[in-house]
């Protein structure tokens, strides 16, 4: 059999960051509203749990001077079921908040696909395809999670380590719905391969300007966390074996069209011989 070429694909870190502000720039305000909902989603029951406490606060008649201990234990002394009910709710809260957070997460990595490949970043669109593929996408999430939580359990070093390798997981479910979460996994552990430590240096990057955004009186953050979507996309779009992120480009310039990425040659064993490139993203081949 004619054996055939692979290559690992380089990550640079500076093109990354780069390509992340033009696209920042361009498209802020559509992720600006989808950071902020996330955000809101994500902190929801305890949001609810807190409105009480400042109700009881705001109708105390002492200057606002009572605990939260304090208020808890007049609460429950006047209804010993306001607790479990509290709770209930929280839990409740809590379980719908998480599947419509994975919703707006889903929809958020599209569109930032969307943007990376110079296509039209159409919010009303990817909301309407938005549940295709949603479980997919759901469980690859959680098996993320629980991999990652197992490996950081022994050491924190295993759990840095299989966080990095496996941390494109969830872009390639919600870009390739027809995958299994097995399949988004181990074609993230190939794509991060030999870029272990690049990857590192982007996130260490990435950290230091949230922190420059939490000093901004806090508001520069957000700008950071659309900084930091397109990061995480654009470093995607360089390591991926497909083109145009497996969909067709329109003609809009892309703000990463210009960016090169740096080939290290691969000589290929014989079990590369028996196996389909990876890239393909074709479940069907044997």
């Amino acid at each position: 059999m004619e054996q055939t070429n692979t290559t690992l694909k380089e990550l640079s870190v500076d093109k990354v960051i780069s390509a992340s502000w033009a696209l920042t720039k361009k498209h802020f305000p559509i992720f600006l509203v989808l950071t902020f909902l996330s955000s809101m989603v994500g902190s929801l029951p305890n949001n609810i749990y807190y409105y009480q406490y400042f109700r009881a606060l705001a109708s105390y008649g002492q200057g606002g001077v009572l605990t939260e201990d304090e208020w808890l234990s007049m609460t429950v002394a006047e209804d010993p079921m306001w607790a479990f009910r509290m709770f209930g709710w929280m839990v409740i809260g809590g379980i719908i908040c998480w599947f419509l957070a994975t919703f707006i997460s889903l929809v958020t990595y599209r569109l930032l696909g969307d943007a990376v490949d110079g296509r039209k970043v159409d919010l009303t669109a990817r909301l309407k395809g938005g549940l295709r593929g949603y479980w997919l996408y759901f469980f690859t999430l959680l098996l993320y999670g629980v991999v990652t939580g197992f490996a950081t359990i022994f050491c924190i070093l295993p759990g840095i380590f299989v966080g990095v390798r496996l941390m494109f997981a969830p872009m390639i479910a919600a870009r390739h719905p027809e995958q299994s979460f097995g399949n988004a996994l181990s074609h993230s552990w190939q794509m991060t391969k030999g870029n272990f430590w690049n990857l590192v240096v982007l996130f260490i990057v990435v950290c230091l300007i949230n922190v420059l955004g939490l000093l901004c009186c806090c508001v520069g953050v957000y700008v950071t966390s659309v900084i930091s979507y397109f990061a995480y996309a654009v470093a995607y779009k360089m390591l991926s074996p497909e083109e145009g992120g497996g969909e067709e480009q329109s003609s809009e310039s892309s703000a990463t069209e210009n960016l090169q990425v740096v080939e290290s040659p691969v000589v290929p064993s014989s079990r590369d011989n028996e196996t389909p490139e990876y890239g393909s993203y074709n479940k069907d081949e044997k």
